[in-house]
């Protein structure tokens, strides 16, 4: 059974699959955890952790909002800088191989469950030419879902730099199950917006 800690940057964005919501470029976050490798065979492994994630992003989604001077709701394009905080528990099978003496290289894959910490907002659009904007970061927690399912892919390599301790760098990708936002509570239809992103991971393993 392995140990090990993990830190590094992230770079997330929406994905959609309908016209009224879209992305609008991505944004760095980061992400770190710990976890434990329960190795079955000297290459293949079950691997559960808890992992930290801050992630921005950046889109564009349809709403009806009541608009100021005009004292009407309307349905408005709105352009969200989104930041949000999520603990999440990821399962995923492991398998690695020796390539020389001391260093390997592995691949992951597997499913996680988040739970939603906190979301918060810079809204902006525009009505008849006149722009409107959030002054500061709003508390938008309400109208995200409160779990988070994603499915997990990684490639890495370790290496053993004395008896017992390795230090690994790998790339991971994680892909939404579902949709972001609590459509109870949206007043948008048919907005599927869907949080992805890469992460860059840097640690050490305890063996």
């Amino acid at each position: 059974m392995n140990f090990g800690f993990k830190l590094g940057p992230s770079l997330g964005w929406v994905g959609s699959t309908t016209t009224a919501g879209s992305p609008n470029g991505a944004r760095v976050g980061l992400n770190f955890g710990v976890f434990t490798d329960q190795y079955f065979n000297d290459n293949l492994a079950l691997s559960i952790g808890v992992n930290y994630d801050f992630v921005r992003m950046s889109y564009n989604f349809t709403d009806r909002r009541l608009v100021p001077n005009f004292l009407e709701e309307s349905n408005v394009m709105v352009n969200r800088e989104f930041k949000g905080s999520y603990i999440e528990v990821p399962l995923k099978m492991k398998g690695k191989f020796e390539v020389v003496e001391s260093l390997n290289l592995y691949g992951e894959a597997g499913v996680g469950i988040a739970v939603n910490l906190g979301a918060k907002g810079k809204d902006n659009y525009t009505y008849y030419g006149i722009n409107y904007e959030d002054a500061t970061y709003q508390d938008y927690s309400y109208e995200y879902n409160l779990f988070q399912g994603s499915l997990h892919f990684g490639i890495g390599a370790d290496y053993e730099i004395s008896s017992g301790l390795s230090v690994f760098a790998q790339l991971s990708y994680r892909h939404a199950l579902w949709n972001t936002f609590n459509q109870t509570l949206y007043k948008a239809t048919n907005s599927s917006l869907r949080h992805n992103f890469i992460g860059l991971e840097f640690g050490i393993l305890l063996l």
